[in-house]
């Protein structure tokens, strides 16, 4: 249930950051953002991870996280990735997703600390 509450209030930050400006507006809503979605990516792989049966990866720990951290990882830069695509041939340059090297930098960090949040919780 938390998973489908997270992805939820997500959905719904977005489309709100989008339609008001939030993204643009408020400090670090991104980031936040980045945050939230790198938590519910994690909480998905480990979900995905429970489901399968007699996995290596399942039954040891260190595979687990290191699973989950690199899953999540992978999704957030093909999620910058796009964001660049869209500023570079779509868009060029009317709406910026990617102000610099430091903001995709920034929006990965916070994946990845989303990632480890859940993986402290799982203690």
């Amino acid at each position: 249930m938390f998973k489908v509450l997270l992805l939820y209030f997500i959905v719904a930050a977005h489309w709100l950051g989008i339609v008001y400006r939030l993204y643009w507006s408020i400090p670090h809503y991104d980031t936040v953002m980045h945050f939230l979605g790198g938590l519910w990516l994690a909480v998905m792989g480990d979900y995905l991870l429970k489901k399968r049966k007699n996995d290596v990866i399942k039954n040891d720990r260190f595979l687990k996280i290191i699973f989950i951290i690199g899953a999540v990882m992978v999704i957030g830069f093909f999620w910058e990735l796009q964001e660049f695509f869209i500023d570079q041939f779509i868009f060029q340059k009317v709406l910026i997703t990617q102000e610099s090297i430091a903001d995709t930098m920034t929006d990965l960090t916070a994946d990845f600390i989303g990632a480890i949040s859940y993986i402290v919780l799982l203690n």
